[in-house]
């Protein structure tokens, strides 16, 4: 594990709008995937300014790594991809063919559809509070899944979380599904790199319980400590609990 610390969001954020960036600068395909929310705001609207009319970083290709489907609206893009074009895809100016989208449709194929196309150079991702990554949450995924389907039906819980990303995404509480897909842990330690950005005192305790506590199943990001290249992205608040 590499540990980067910078003193606040905006020194952060610019160190992951450099990275990535510099990720983009290769002679062959990039296939990055990259999270949506709030910790990357500040990154994208750096990297916007980086890579927008640039033609030679047409080789660089985009996916989602979860997706929460709207209601009876298959034929439209879900939260996490309505997200990412507004952070991102729409104002850095991203050809369509270079967004590959996760859907409710193709998650079966989606390992196979990576693997043909060489796999993820780098997958960029946020923490949650509770330990997750990605889509997945404590009590909702295995270490051993790859791209899955989650039925939340039986969890109320989780359902009022679909629905306050929808609230968050500007939509409807009224469109949410009872299921999302995501890529499963297996899924994400396939990836040439994990880039893990964590902002904020609200993440402290989670950084350090998942990152250098004991590698379980009731803290999904734990088990990121295992993978080979794995690089951490803080703000001095959320590197409290590691650096006292």
């Amino acid at each position: 594990m590499q540990l980067i610390v910078e003193k606040n969001e905006a020194a952060i954020s610019q160190v992951a709008a450099d990275l990535l960036f510099g990720k983009m600068i290769s002679k062959h395909r990039v296939n990055l995937a990259i999270t949506a929310g709030a910790t990357p705001q500040k990154t994208y609207e750096l990297l916007v300014e980086k890579v927008k009319q640039k033609s030679y970083l047409k080789h660089v290709h985009y996916y989602n790594f979860d997706e929460m489907p709207f209601l009876n609206q298959e034929a439209h893009d879900g939260v996490t991809m309505t997200c990412l074009k507004n952070l991102y895809f729409t104002p850095a100016g991203i050809p369509a063919q270079q967004i590959h989208p996760l859907t409710a449709s193709n998650y079966q194929t989606h390992d196979a559809r990576l693997l043909a196309d060489g796999g993820l150079e780098a997958i960029f991702i946020g923490i949650g509070a509770d330990g997750h990554f990605c889509g997945n949450l404590p009590q909702t995924t295995h270490f051993q899944d790859e791209t899955v389907a989650v039925d939340v039906t039986s969890r109320p819980d989780m359902a009022d979380i679909l629905k306050n990303e929808m609230v968050k995404a500007g939509v409807s509480e009224d469109l949410a599904c009872d299921y999302y897909v995501t890529m499963g842990p297996k899924s994400v330690m396939a990836a040439q790199q994990v880039i893990l950005m964590a902002i904020g005192e609200a993440k402290a305790k989670i950084i350090k319980q998942a990152l250098f506590g004991e590698v379980r199943q009731a803290v999904p990001a734990s088990i990121l400590q295992l993978h080979p290249n794995l690089l951490v992205l803080l703000d001095e608040a959320a590197a409290r609990e590691i650096m006292s």
